[in-house]
């Protein structure tokens, strides 16, 4: 009798314990879900210019099921530019820049700050970076190319891809 009460205290003393980390570690991972679900849908680019990152660029696509919704295709653009002298560049000329989606112009872009909702959870904001909000009409493609164009700096494509990378991939034959 006395070692079924022992066996059935210490597990009741190691459920009570459990069910409270539990419930911190589930509170945890569900404010950061989303942040991680963003960053999977994040991409980088970076354009150099002799040996030199001149434009940091970083664009997520907001879109939460893109293949069921027939919705505006969204995205959080961050620009970042390094600021140095030349005589032949002027400021219009660093921060005047195009973006398009797979050729097309956004139907709608907003300057906003990094304590906007719609960065809210985004990866790679600082201080430095200036963050657009773009919206650009639905489109029926599974690939995505967000093309970032610039006369002083260049350009750069970040792909992405409504459907996991790994089912667009053809199967290789292991034979």
């Amino acid at each position: 009798m006395k070692s079924l009460f022992c066996i059935l205290s210490i597990l009741f003393l190691l459920t009570a314990c459990t069910s409270k980390s539990e419930k911190s570690l589930m509170e945890s991972f569900h404010k950061e879900s989303q942040y991680h679900k963003h960053l999977l849908r994040t991409e980088k680019l970076e354009i150099n210019r002799d040996q030199q990152v001149k434009v940091l660029l970083t664009a997520t696509y907001l879109n939460e099921d893109p293949l069921k919704k027939k919705e505006d295709e969204r995205f959080v653009v961050g620009i970042y530019t390094e600021d140095f002298e030349d005589e032949n560049t002027t400021e219009d000329s660093k921060d005047h820049f195009t973006i398009t989606l797979n050729g097309k112009k956004p139907k709608f872009t907003k300057k906003i700050s990094k304590d906007a909702p719609q960065a809210k959870n985004i990866s790679f904001v600082s201080d430095w970076t200036k963050l657009y909000y773009l919206k650009f009409p639905h489109s029926k493609s599974e690939k995505l190319k967000l093309r970032f164009k610039n006369k002083y700096y260049g350009n750069g494509v970040l792909q992405f891809y409504k459907k996991p990378r790994y089912v667009l991939m053809k199967k290789k034959s292991i034979f």
